[in-house]
């Protein structure tokens, strides 16, 4: 998971894209 949110930070809208990602996976449980 660290992974993928270290080359967000040098691009904004990939972490803004993951973190709603993360939220649609919460509310699909």
């Amino acid at each position: 998971m660290k992974s993928v949110i270290v080359p967000s930070v040098q691009s904004p809208p990939s972490m803004l894209k993951l973190h709603d990602f993360c939220n649609r996976a919460h509310t699909s449980i």
